[in-house]
């Protein structure tokens, strides 16, 4: 799932201020060798990332 929001302001004719915010929910599952056995993890990365411009 992925989500993203933001708005625009016009402070005059020759300015504008815009503000956005993202977030991403990822879930995966990871596979590895660790000492010769392999090795299975679930990995979750939630990130929310901001702007203002």
């Amino acid at each position: 799932m992925a989500a993203n929001v933001g708005v625009d302001y016009m402070i005059n004719e020759s300015w504008f201020l815009n503000a956005s915010a993202w977030y991403a929910n990822i879930e995966t599952e990871a596979t590895y060798k660790y000492k010769g056995a392999a090795q299975k993890t679930d990995v979750k990365i939630n990130p929310w990332v901001f702007m203002i411009s």
